[in-house]
């Protein structure tokens, strides 16, 4: 169980980079080996040693040394990380449930972590809409929200941050609606998760 502020992810693998852990049948879980097949996602393959961290085994991927794939390499000339060059795509299986602290636990939406290019191609983006209809089972949406911004905390006046959440969220509700962001719990896609 990884613990996330307000969030616990209930793993059905590791998210670490171990290729014998990709994926495991969980009971009632059958869309893990179509995950594992059709989803994809990058992993550091090059350990950089990150400059502006002193005293620390950070990588410049933002990862520990320990999140590398087995048999990654070190590369101690160079501080000039290239995602091109010191990723590589391996199959999908860092995906599971979300379970939202404040709440009982009955509502735990799936999860799955993609290659951040996957949405470039038609076929690609095919597949992850086949995996949220047809594996998932969620009912195609009437409308696509995609809120994006900085991800760096601000200062929003209080009443303007109530009208934001409190419109998004009748907006979603209203519409049947998807909700899109980066996924992080700073700067405006944590005012996104908060108002939904």
């Amino acid at each position: 169980m990884l613990r996330v502020p307000s969030v616990q992810l209930s793993l059905s693998a590791r998210c670490n980079s171990s290729e014998s852990l990709y994926w495991r049948i969980l009971p009632g879980r059958t869309d893990q080996p179509w995950i594992h097949k059709n989803i994809p996602y990058k992993v550091c393959h090059t350990f950089v040693r990150n400059p502006k961290v002193t005293n620390s085994e950070e990588c410049c991927c933002g990862g520990q040394e320990s999140d590398h794939v087995p048999g990654f390499t070190r590369d101690p000339s160079t501080t000039n990380w290239v995602q091109s060059q010191h990723t590589r795509k391996h199959k999908g299986w860092c995906f599971g449930k979300i379970r939202f602290v404040e709440e009982d636990g009955t509502h735990q939406p799936d999860f799955v972590r993609i290659s951040d290019d996957m949405m470039e191609r038609h076929a690609s983006t095919t597949r992850v809409l086949d995996l949220l209809e047809q594996k998932w089972r969620l009912p195609r949406p009437n409308l696509l929200i995609s809120v994006t911004g900085g991800a760096a905390d601000f200062a929003c006046p209080t009443e303007l941050e109530k009208r934001f959440k409190r419109g998004l969220a009748k907006a979603a509700k209203s519409t049947s609606a998807w909700i899109f962001t980066g996924g992080t719990n700073t700067g405006v896609m944590k005012l996104v998760g908060e108002a939904v």
